[in-house]
């Protein structure tokens, strides 16, 4: 059974954005859904994921992607958009940074699996 964590404020806020990550969640939207000052968003953030908001978000859209590349065979500039990349190569560049790989190459490892 996964350890669940107390409940938090934010929680409504992360749902809304897990469903639709490709939307642009600049801090102040965030602020205002959740219903806190972006300053408080960012204090809470940081208390109960150790981050800002928008590495959150990064991490949320990344780990998006790799499962996506993974298990479809959507095209790679079509998953960057969806997921809120500008362009596929922001997302390059974002998968690189976090895995040394290109989406090509990620899509093709994950694929020998």
């Amino acid at each position: 059974a996964a350890e669940r964590r107390p409940t938090s404020r934010l929680d409504p806020l992360l749902r809304r954005i897990e469903a639709t990550p490709g939307e642009a969640w600049p801090a102040a939207r965030m602020a205002v859904e959740a219903g806190l000052s972006v300053s408080r968003l960012h204090a809470v953030f940081r208390a109960e994921h150790d981050r800002t908001p928008q590495a959150w978000l990064s991490d949320l859209r990344l780990r998006a992607v790799q499962e996506a590349l993974a298990g479809t065979t959507t095209p790679i500039a079509q998953l960057a958009l969806n997921a809120g990349y500008s362009d596929q190569t922001a997302l390059t560049r974002a998968l690189r940074r976090a895995t040394g790989l290109t989406p090509a190459a990620y899509r093709k490892r994950h694929r020998e699996r």
